[in-house]
């Protein structure tokens, strides 16, 4: 990944983060601060931009297999509803449940999302340790 989409992502997650904290009285919970670094790490290893994960409609090959796979992790590790991710990624619940049961049937058969799996679950045991 480049330099520049590194740092972008890091400030956006930053920015993020200070938003949430700011809106609320409360830290955010330890929930909420894994859900921000499983979108990091995902849009780190498929080198998107976060902001564009989480607020953009377009359709770029990269960014929507990084929202995708974010989606399949998150529902997989914590116990979100499909309304809540879709909250957080700026989408619709039905999409939610389409993009999870997408990258499912992919792992089945595809070697790259086999792979791309067991990179992107060795960063997060990572951060879980």
């Amino acid at each position: 990944m480049d330099k520049i989409n590194k740092i972008v992502n890091e400030a956006v997650r930053t920015m993020l983060i200070s938003d949430l904290e700011r809106d609320r009285p409360l830290p955010p919970s330890p929930k909420e601060v894994y859900v921000w670094k499983i979108i990091t790490i995902v849009c780190d290893y498929y080198e998107a931009y976060i902001k564009d994960v989480l607020t953009s409609s377009n359709r770029y090959r990269q960014n929507v297999l990084a929202k995708q796979v974010a989606m399949f992790f998150i529902s997989k590790d914590y116990n979100y509803t499909h309304e809540e991710l879709g909250i957080i990624f700026n989408t619709h619940r039905t999409s939610v449940i389409y993009s999870i049961k997408k990258i499912k049937d992919w792992m089945e058969f595809d070697p790259q999302m086999q792979i791309d799996y067991i990179e992107i679950r060795k960063e997060l045991n990572k951060i879980y340790e």
